[in-house]
């Protein structure tokens, strides 16, 4: 049995947080301020973006996605779905676009990166990928790093061609001569999206409630099966 399940819902709320952030420069404006830089008015929203009505991609429609789904629902309702795992009729049902890998890439302004990894998708998005994706599209990694060839991805962001925000790192902690932390156009987090005191309770009563089915013979079902 997993216990997976407890880390959907704030690893969206992170998700979304991240997104706002990058659109709306709310981390750049913050450290100006602080550096008594700071801009007014239109003059601090140059490169400010909504995310109203945006085309948005989920590589992935686990559990991460599904809790995701909700929270940017309200801000538009182009989301497309790409995973192989799903068939499309129950994305559908979801009410959201399934779609090809291909095409999610080349039509998202916001791609989300939320599938597991599996020895058939590890590098899956590449130099070849990410030049497929729009000039000045975000992408939000939340899942595993080994999804992404990261010395390609710091190449496309030093370019000024991407807006990237991640939790997580080809190697953690991260190296302190890593050049990511050096870029643009970037948010950092230090894997954790997940790590609330919150969410390790969660945790603990999933597990309790699961045991306290089985010792009665019942099947457990708050825990997820490990696959």
């Amino acid at each position: 049995m997993s216990t997976s399940p407890v880390f959907a819902r704030p690893v969206a709320e992170l998700a979304l947080g991240l997104t706002l952030s990058l659109l709306r420069e709310i981390h750049i404006n913050h450290n100006n301020f602080i550096n008594n830089n700071e801009k007014y008015g239109l003059t601090s929203n140059e490169n400010a973006k909504l995310l109203t009505n945006k085309k948005i991609g989920l590589i992935g429609f686990g559990d991460l996605g599904k809790s995701l789904l909700p929270l940017i629902k309200p801000f538009t309702n182009q989301i497309f779905v790409y995973d192989p795992w799903i068939s499309s009729h129950k994305i559908k049902k979801e009410g959201v676009k399934p779609t090809t890998f291909k095409n999610l890439l080349k039509i998202s302004d916001v791609i989300y990166i939320l599938a597991s990894v599996t020895t058939k998708n590890i590098g899956m998005i590449g130099l070849r990928e990410l030049n497929m994706v729009k000039k000045g599209s975000l992408i939000i990694l939340m899942s595993r790093a080994a999804l992404i060839k990261f010395p390609d991805l710091i190449k496309k962001i030093k370019k000024g061609h991407l807006h990237f925000a991640t939790d997580v790192f080809p190697e953690e902690p991260v190296p302190k001569s890593n050049p990511i932390r050096r870029l643009k156009n970037v948010i950092l987090s230090a894997h954790r999206a997940g790590a609330l005191r919150e969410t390790f309770k969660d945790m603990g009563e999933i597990v309790y409630n699961d045991m306290s089915l089985i010792i009665k013979n019942l099947p457990p079902k708050f825990c997820k099966k490990a696959e």
